[in-house]
């Protein structure tokens, strides 16, 4: 966690992070649960892909609601860096795994020649990724206004979290809303492949920060724990001398 140069601007950004954490979840929880119903009824990858996204992103939001609620309630310097520095963590190893697994399926539905969406879910999932690149939108703004008010590697973290996922919204509405425009076309059976390695390759453009926000921060981690540790057998070897 960088350190803020007002101590007003460090409690208003990390009441601010805590509120927007739990404004995320509770945002996105009638979310999951629709976006689940529609991938199962539904044959879309993209609908499939979105549930991946989506499940991931829950995962990292309840961790950061938790994280952004302990520093709020003051656990430390120490222990709030060492927190944020493991949630994003988390945020890149879920956006890496489910750019994995988007890519991977989609290169499958490619080369077995395509599937065309179809099922009640289609059209649930196309005005439900509508709404909610409107909610992440907001969301991410608030992000970028909490960044704005007291810079972290968690609230950039946050701030690439949902513009994969508005982006990967805009990119699914769009998506089957073409299929659904060509369908019964040899065309209709390749969008949705198609816009799955268009998500995935969305996702790492903005998995790539976090990544390396991440190592960076446990790189720091690790010197200073090390430097702790040798100041703590240095102290031992200064007394004995003194003493002699």
């Amino acid at each position: 966690m960088q350190t803020l140069q007002a101590s007003n601007g460090g409690s208003d950004g990390d009441a601010t992070a805590a509120r927007t954490a739990r404004l995320a979840v509770l945002a996105g929880t009638p979310g999951l649960l629709l976006t689940a119903y529609a991938a199962a009824t539904s044959t879309s990858l993209t609908i499939r892909a979105d549930l991946a996204l989506t499940l991931m992103d829950m995962l990292v939001l309840v961790v950061v609601a938790v994280v952004a609620g302990g520093t709020k309630s003051g656990i430390g310097k120490r222990r709030a860096a060492l927190a944020e520095t493991l949630a994003n963590a988390l945020a890149a190893l879920g956006m890496c795994l489910s750019m994995a697994v988007v890519a991977g399926i989609a290169v499958q539905r490619i080369t077995a020649g395509g599937v065309e969406p179809h099922g009640s879910g289609v059209l649930l999932a196309m005005n439900l990724n509508l709404v909610y690149a409107a909610v992440n939108f907001w969301i991410l703004r608030r992000w970028k206004a909490r960044n704005a008010l007291a810079a972290s590697a968690l609230a950039r973290a946050q701030i690439c979290l949902f513009s994969d996922k508005l982006s990967s919204n805009l990119l699914i509405a769009v998506s089957l809303a073409t299929a659904m425009v060509w369908e019964g076309t040899i065309i209709a059976r390749f969008i949705d492949p198609v816009a799955g390695l268009l998500i995935a390759t969305a996702t790492a453009r903005w998995t790539i920060p976090v990544v390396r926000d991440t190592s960076r921060s446990l790189r720091r981690e690790v010197r200073k724990r090390v430097g702790r540790r040798e100041a703590l057998q240095q102290t031992p070897a200064s007394g004995r001398k003194s003493s002699v």
